[in-house]
C-alpha cells in the first residue's frame, strides 16, 4: 500500500491512522504439491538421491525443498562479494522437468532474485557435473553480512514443475554454495564452498530448543509439534542449547502424525549407555492399539546393533538389523537416520551406511513417537538423551 492524504482546511489539523491491515481472499488449490523423498542424500554427491516423482494424475510442482545449515565460517570483517548456487541433478524422462523457482534464503525466509532457469528442461544425463546459479560477482538482488552467511539458516529454497506425460522424478544427487569474499584491507579474494543438511519439513524437526515447558516446536512451520511426557530437559546436547533427558520407564514425545506410505526418513542424534532393547523414533496406535501396525527405530541386540521393524497388530513382524563398527551405546553422542521409500531401507549410524531390501508396512497406524513404538501402555522406552 502506498497512500498519502490532501488538507483542505483552514485551521491546524492532522491526519491519524491508527491501524492498517490487509485481508487477501483466496481459494486453495485443489491438490498439494508433491513431496521429496530421501531428502538427506542432497548433503554429499555419492550418486544417492533427494527425489520427488510426478505422474500425469500427480500436481505439477513439487514442494519447497529447504538447505540450509552449510556450516560456513567466513571471517569477521570480510565482504561479501557474490554467491554461487551448484546443483547436481537429472531428471528421469527428456523434456519432462524444469526449475520452478530458486532463492537464497536468511534467517527470515527467502530473499532476493529468483534464479531459476524457467526455460531449459533438466537433462537425463546420470554425471558429477553441477549447474550453476549465481556467480563471483553476484548477490541475488540483496545485501549480504558476514552473520547472514555463517548463519545456520543461511541456505537454498527450490521447487521443481512437471511438464511431462509419462512418469518422471525430478532427481538431486547433491547441492552447495560457493560464497566469494574479500578480506579486510583487501588482502585477496577467497572462495568457501558449504554442503547442506536438509530440513525439507515434510513431517516435523524437533529441535529441542525450547529449554522450558511440555512442548517440543516444530521449527519447519507445519505444527507437527511434540508434547513432552515426563522427559526433563538438558543443557548437555550435541545441537544449540538444549536436550531432553528420557528415564526408560514411561517418558515419551506424542507427535499426532500418521508417516506416509510412499516413504519418510526418521533421523535424530542420541546418546545412551542403557544395553536394553530401547525405541528411538516409532509410531503406533496408543498402546500398541489391537489391529494397528507399528514402526520401530530402535537400539537392539544387547546395545550392539542398530535396528528398524514393522509389525502388524496380527502379528506378522519383518526385523532389519545392522551391527555398526564402534560402541553405539557409550554415553556419546551418535547419529542415526532411517531412510524408507518402497521396497527399500536405508540405515545410518554416525558415517556408516546399511541397506536392504524391506517390506513396507501399512503407515495408517497411529501416532508418531520420540522414546517410545506406541506411547502410554507400551514399551522398550528409551533411556538416555535425544
Amino acid at each position: 500500500i502506498e497512500l498519502y492524504v490532501k488538507y483542505s482546511g483552514s485551521v491546524a489539523t492532522d491526519a491519524r491512522i491508527d491501524h492498517l491491515q490487509i485481508k487477501v481472499y483466496y481459494t486453495e488449490p485443489a491438490t498439494d504439491a508433491e513431496d521429496w523423498l530421501n531428502t538427506n542424500s542432497a548433503t554429499t554427491q555419492d550418486d544417492v538421491d533427494a527425489y520427488v516423482s510426478f505422474t500425469p494424475s500427480t500436481d505439477d510442482t513439487s514442494d519447497w525443498l529447504q538447505l540450509t545449515n552449510f556450516g560456513f565460517s567466513i571471517p569477521a570483517g570480510a565482504t561479501i562479494e557474490g554467491i554461487e548456487i551448484q546443483i547436481d541433478k537429472h531428471a528421469t524422462q527428456s523434456t519432462s522437468i524444469k526449475d520452478g523457482a530458486l532463492y537464497l534464503r536468511k534467517t527470515g525466509g527467502q530473499v532476493g532474485d529468483d534464479k531459476a532457469d524457467t526455460i531449459n528442461y533438466w537433462d537425463i544425463v546420470i554425471d558429477s557435473n553441477y549447474d550453476s546459479y549465481g556467480g563471483s560477482t553476484d548477490l541475488w538482488g540483496t545485501n549480504w553480512t558476514v552473520s547472514d552467511i555463517n548463519s545456520a539458516n543461511f541456505g537454498i529454497d527450490l521447487y521443481t514443475a512437471y511438464f511431462g506425460s509419462i512418469a518422471t522424478d525430478s532427481r538431486i544427487d547433491h547441492a552447495q554454495i560457493v560464497v566469494y569474499y574479500t578480506t579486510v584491507g583487501g588482502g585477496g579474494s577467497y572462495d568457501s564452498t558449504g554442503s547442506p543438511t536438509t530440513h525439507n519439513g515434510d513431517i516435523a524437526w524437533l529441535k529441542f530448543d525450547e529449554g522450558v515447558g511440555n512442548n517440543a516446536i516444530d521449527s519447519v512451520g507445519k505444527n507437527q509439534n511434540g508434547t513432552i511426557y515426563g522427559a526433563l530437559w538438558t543443557s548437555d546436547s550435541k545441537l544449540g542449547d538444549n536436550a531432553l533427558q528420557f528415564d526408560g520407564v514411561d517418558d515419551y514425545i506424542d507427535v499426532d502424525y500418521n508417516l506416509p506410505n510412499t516413504g519418510y526418513t526418521m533421523s535424530a542424534w542420541y546418546k545412551t549407555i542403557d544395553n536394553q532393547l530401547t525405541v528411538i523414533i516409532g509410531e503406533g496406535g496408543i498402546g500398541e492399539s489391537v489391529g494397528t501396525n507399528v514402526q520401530e527405530f530402535k537400539i537392539w541386540g544387547g546395545g550392539t546393533q542398530i535396528g528398524f521393524r514393522t509389525e502388524t497388530g496380527s502379528g506378522g513382524n519383518h526385523d532389519y538389523y545392522f551391527t555398526p563398527t564402534g560402541n553405539i551405546i557409550d554415553g556419546q553422542w551418535h547419529f542415526m537416520a532411517a531412510v524408507i521409500t518402497p521396497g527399500s531401507l536405508v540405515i545410518y549410524w554416525d558415517d556408516q551406511k546399511f541397506t536392504s531390501s524391506f517390506i513396507n508396512s501399512d503407515t495408517t497406524a497411529g501416532n508418531c513417537w520420540i522414546s517410545s513404538y506406541a506411547g502410554p501402555g507400551s514399551g522398550s522406552f528409551f533411556n538416555g538423551s535425544i
